[in-house]
């Protein structure tokens, strides 16, 4: 097997070396790039079936790493992330015979591979449904039906806003380009509040700069927003206490819009005060909350 691999590899190295994008013509270009495509969504799952393998050994203890995720990812130079996910999709895989079957066809490319496998461990039912989504929509609708299947696998919303809660995170980073980058994950509704707080700031920020005769790409006026936030909340003298409650100087009043949320919700949800399956409790704009 691993001969057979070993030939796999030098005839498409040999073939990367040879092609030559100025001696093809659109069309074999388009044909190359399907080819291409389908053998790389296969290696992918081929990497994710291997690493998950190579990880039950000892081995990345004996060569010094912390972790079998960070041997892999010194191994294939990626990220520690990356490669814990790849991990996880291959252990995944082993319980998910369909997806599987689709992924080693090519047919899966590894950001759906990820999303399939992820909500059809919360719901295996939902396996040949999410399939079917993969094969005819968009990788936006996937998610969508991804995010649905993951959220009516919960019988308790609020044990999964808990869960959500427990996984709550904020990062920054300065990448190769010297670009700051920030990083964060909650809850929808956590989320909700944040765009609310944002969005009259964006659109004044806008209108701004149309007087002014400037136009640039809405994220830009949104990273503004975010900048002029926190000038706001440093100038309104406000601080943290221990307990981490925000407070103000005397005197100093908080800037800022207040916060505007709009909800979907079913009238029996509402009275009932618990959502069951098929019911609707969501922020619009964001997904199904408890």
């Amino acid at each position: 097997m691993c001969e057979e691999l070993t030939e796999l590899r030098r005839a498409t190295v040999s073939y990367c070396s040879r092609f030559d994008p100025e001696t093809t013509t659109p069309a074999q270009a388009a044909r190359v790039l399907e080819q291409a495509t389908v053998i790389e969504s296969a290696i992918s799952t081929l990497k994710a079936h291997a690493a998950s393998r190579a990880a039950e050994s000892s081995s990345w203890k004996d060569n010094g790493h912390r972790s079998a995720a960070e041997e892999l990812a010194t191994k294939t130079g990626t990220s520690v992330s990356s490669a814990r996910e790849l991990l996880e999709m291959g252990r995944r895989l082993k319980c998910q015979p369909e997806i599987d079957h689709a992924a080693r066809r090519g047919e899966l490319s590894s950001p759906q591979l990820e999303m399939i496998t992820n909500a059809a461990e919360a719901d295996p039912a939902s396996e040949l449904k999410l399939l079917q989504e993969a094969a005819h929509g968009s990788l936006a609708v996937l998610k969508d039906a991804c995010a649905r299947a993951k959220a009516a696998a919960e019988p308790d919303p609020e044990a999964r806003r808990r869960h959500i809660h427990a996984k709550r995170s904020l990062r920054t980073w300065t990448d190769l380009e010297g670009i700051w980058r920030l990083s964060a994950s909650g809850n929808p509704e956590d989320g909700a509040k944040i765009m609310a707080a944002l969005r009259p700031i964006t659109e004044a920020l806008f209108h701004e700069a149309r007087k002014d005769g400037r136009r640039e790409h809405p994220d830009a006026y949104g990273f503004d927003a975010l900048v002029e936030l926190a000038r706001e909340s440093l100038s309104s003298g406000s601080s943290v206490t221990s307990e981490g409650r925000s407070t103000c100087a005397e005197g100093a009043k908080r800037k800022g819009p207040p916060v505007k949320l709009l909800v979907r919700v079913d009238l029996d949800v509402l009275l009932r005060g618990a959502r069951k399956d098929g019911e609707t409790c969501e922020l619009v704009g964001y997904e199904a909350v408890a």
